[in-house]
């Protein structure tokens, strides 16, 4: 019986005041909010120079109004994805020139980017793949934000394409897990 009470006593104290917020509300006595202050660079081109904006803004606003967001740059398409494969294949292979690797690198669509590594990858330890995909994915995160940013993407609705390692006979080493940013390995030697 004495639960029922305080039950009762608990759910009567949360709608008067959730009655006392919905009225100050109405009558714009609520407390505002104030978003921090955002800068945002625009990077306008003409043929010869780039000039570079920074605007402020600052916006004051109830906690029940929204904001909109919008894309501010172009959509990544099959066609950037396959300008990035391509930077992220010179970038790549640039990065192991010293080690004497070569890799080759092909896209798929909008979201899938596939580095080919020399056969003998496929028959390296799990343990040896699993470092070899986490390089290859920490290259391919830093590369792509550098072009996202050189090419005008904007990241808050740009991803980085997915990543697969394979060997170059096909078979897939490592897939890219998009949902905690890692690598799996596929083989497991």
């Amino acid at each position: 019986m004495k639960k029922k009470n305080k039950f009762k006593l608990y759910f009567g104290i949360f709608c008067v005041l959730a009655f006392f917020g919905w009225v100050m509300q109405l009558l714009g006595l609520a407390p505002k909010t104030e978003t921090p202050t955002v800068p945002s660079v625009t990077v306008e081109t003409s043929s010869s120079s780039k000039e570079e904006k920074t605007e402020q803004s600052s916006t004051t606003e109830t906690s029940s109004s929204s904001q909109e967001i919008k894309n501010d740059g172009p959509e990544y398409d099959k066609a950037a994805n396959a300008e990035f494969a391509n930077h992220f294949l010179t970038e790549l292979n640039n990065m192991l020139s010293e080690t004497g690797i070569q890799v080759n690198v092909e896209y798929y669509d909008k979201g899938l980017v596939y580095v080919y590594l020399p056969q003998d990858a496929k028959y390296l330890s799990t343990v040896e793949i699993q470092e070899i995909a986490d390089t290859i994915l920490g290259a391919k995160e830093k590369i792509f934000t550098d072009w996202a940013i050189d090419n005008g993407f904007d990241l808050g609705f740009t991803n980085s394409p997915t990543l697969h390692l394979k060997a170059e006979d096909g078979t897939t080493l490592a897939e890219e897990n998009n949902f905690n940013e890692t690598m799996t390995v596929k083989v497991k030697n």
